[in-house]
């Protein structure tokens, strides 16, 4: 444990909050100290933890915050699942693979923060999502032939291609497939000898050399939802009695029979959301599974997070209004977000959690306060000559840490404490701050804002870095009437529009898998 995580146990009400059982309003925090509490907080009682957030934008400068100020956890991002209603996938695959892989790390009792949106812990899930356990191991010298190869990866979600091209996908060429397993950095290459791998590698997917040579391999499943054939039969069963509920309607009667169709083919994973009730008997929201692992639990900003669940919950219920009117939808079965103050109340009530707050100005019943009356300190270009020594003088009898975002200002720092006969050492990163005896350290590091509280033993002065994951926008000109080209199908969300240059104007509605020959294609689908 470093120096500056460490030091927060110095402190009584602190202490005495993490020994509490019960849940702890804490104020006056400002983005980065929020991290570093909720870090502190797991590494003290050795546990793993979850933070839920406004946006992905908050979430993406948390976990650069949290991986500031950490050396032991792993720090992980959970993208949401979106609920959608349509045939058409809404989301890319990494983001599916990249929960997987979270998943996988909790079942191996990894310690874990998970990072996370609101909207993810609004819906709930088959339990079948986060129970990743599936591996298929694969060695040298394996009796087994390309075919029944095929038919394993297919079952574990792996998506055929004609070359792999990302996480989930797999591809076979003569005595050779290919397969890039979820759980690994690189692709592997699998040759055959008759019906006997002969050798298992892993490769670059560019330049297709090979990287290294394996003696086995664990291919971890890539779907999160590998539903049971008695199931999907299960469910076919009921939309065939609900196909007798519509018989005077041709277009819910059509779109049930259609559904049917891609149930009887395995293609079930897009309409999970639409017949959600019939693919279980019971609402199991994602937040009980990080309970039952003993997570540590922390809520930011909670006033937000509720004026982001109505919003969430006005939209959601516009689209089901709208698709019910369509005829596309039964409401009774799909899925539908939850409101999160439901959430707090139903499955938090019994259980401690921590509530990271900037001001104090949310009312809730039963819960305890602490305040750490946290100020920003930011470092400026046009004032690091003036301010700088005098903000480090005022601060003398603490730990010091100047955090820079280049070389260049770190070369500029460093002359000016020589200058002013200050006394410093750089080191690599924060957690190579052992020392307990104030001393000014500078370090390299990204960080959302330094701050300082009179309750802290320590002070962090930092470059501000604002953009966090943001895309930077190009300056166009009002009178320059042209368009960004799309570099990637992520950069769109369902009902864009879109300029094809062929086709004209369009709506962007997803993204679509189709098979051609047994080969898989996604494509874009535009209305």
């Amino acid at each position: 444990m470093n120096s500056i995580v460490n030091s927060l146990n110095g402190n009584k009400d602190y202490v005495k909050m993490l020994k509490d059982s019960n849940s702890y309003l804490i104020t006056g925090l400002n983005d980065s100290a929020k991290a570093l509490i909720a870090l502190s907080a797991c590494v003290t009682k050795n546990k793993s933890g979850i933070i839920i957030l406004k946006s992905v934008q908050s979430a993406k400068k948390m976990v650069y915050d949290l991986e500031f100020f950490n050396d032991e956890y792993d720090i992980c991002y959970l993208p949401s699942t979106p609920i959608n209603y349509y045939n058409v996938s809404t989301e890319s695959r990494e983001e599916e693979n990249q929960r997987i892989n979270v998943y996988k790390k909790i079942l191996e009792n990894k310690k874990v923060i998970v990072v996370t949106t609101v909207d993810f812990v609004m819906q709930n899930v088959l339990s079948e999502s986060l129970n990743i356990t599936t591996n298929f191991k694969l060695k040298n010298s394996d009796k087994t032939d390309i075919e029944t190869l095929v038919k394993t990866f297919t079952s574990l979600g792996y998506t055929r291609y004609d070359a792999v091209e990302g996480k989930g996908t797999f591809s076979v060429r003569g005595d050779i497939v290919d397969i890039f397993p979820v759980n690994m950095d690189n692709p592997c290459r699998i040759e055959f000898l008759f019906d006997e791998i002969d050798s298992i590698r892993t490769f670059d997917v560019l330049s297709q050399r090979s990287i290294d040579t394996l003696k086995e391999i664990s291919v971890c499943q890539t779907e999160e939802n590998l539903i049971s054939d008695n199931k999907i039969e299960y469910v076919i069963s009921k939309l065939e009695e609900l196909l007798e509920k519509y018989t005077d309607s041709v277009k819910m009667s059509d779109e049930i029979s259609s559904d049917i169709e891609r149930l009887r083919k395995g293609d079930y994973k897009n309409l999970i959301s639409k017949y959600y009730k019939l693919f279980t008997d019971k609402d199991y929201n994602p937040l009980e599974f990080f309970i039952s692992k003993d997570f540590e639990i922390f809520i930011d900003e909670y006033d937000r997070l509720i004026e982001k669940s109505q919003n969430i919950i006005y939209e959601n219920e516009e689209v089901i209004s709208h698709l019910v009117k369509k005829e596309y939808i039964d409401s009774q079965f799909v899925n539908k977000y939850v409101p999160f103050e439901k959430i707090y109340n139903d499955i938090l009530n019994n259980k401690k959690t921590y509530l990271l707050q900037k001001l104090n100005d949310i009312s809730l019943k039963g819960i305890n306060i602490i305040d750490f009356d946290t100020k920003e300190l930011s470092i400026y270009r046009q004032s690091l000559f003036e301010t700088l020594p005098v903000d480090i003088a005022k601060n003398k009898d603490k730990i010091i840490v100047i955090s820079v975002l280049t070389d260049v200002r770190k070369n500029q720092i460093e002359e000016i404490l020589r200058i002013k006969k200050i006394n410093y050492k750089v080191v690599n990163n924060i957690n190579d701050i052992n020392a307990k005896e104030a001393y000014v350290y500078l370090t390299k590091g990204i960080i959302s804002s330094g701050f300082e509280s009179k309750y802290f033993e320590f002070v962090i002065f930092a470059e501000p870095q604002s953009k966090f994951g943001e895309k930077i926008k190009k300056k166009v000109r009002k009178d320059d009437n042209i368009g960004l080209d799309i570099l990637s199908f992520e950069d769109l969300k369902v009902g864009d529009y879109i300029v094809h240059e062929n086709h004209g104007i369009g709506k962007y509605l997803g993204i679509e898998s189709i098979n051609i020959q047994g080969v898989i294609k996604d494509y874009m689908k535009i209305s």
